[in-house]
């Protein structure tokens, strides 16, 4: 299962990601490239664990999110690099809002 499903999930994500312009604009690419348009949603309140038991208490975290190239249709070296240049936009925006943990989004 995608990490963001989990996170969406489990605090209040979603709510922050909902009709950005950043989604409209990979669909009207022509390839499945995307960009490295990234979203900082700082301080999202997360009410459940993982496994979806209610917290006690709720705690606040910031995520980044930015879309990976769809590799199969791009192809290599091409989806290797332009998700390098991914990589270090998000190491850029963690580095400048005083993130510090990365978790990679698992099943693209």
């Amino acid at each position: 299962m995608p990490i963001i499903d989990v996170h969406s999930r489990s605090s209040a994500l979603s709510l922050t990601l909902i009709d950005d312009p950043m989604y409209n604009a990979h669909r009207m690419r022509l390839l499945p490239d995307s960009t490295d348009w990234s979203i900082y949603s700082p301080n999202v309140p997360i009410f459940r664990s993982d496994d979806g038991t209610k917290l006690s208490e709720s705690w606040q975290l910031s995520f980044i999110t930015c879309a990976a190239p769809y590799a199969p249709e791009i192809g290599q070296p091409a989806s290797g690099e332009l998700l390098q240049v991914r990589i270090h936009r998000v190491l850029a925006i963690a580095r400048a809002s005083g993130s510090c943990k990365i978790t990679p989004k698992t099943g693209c």
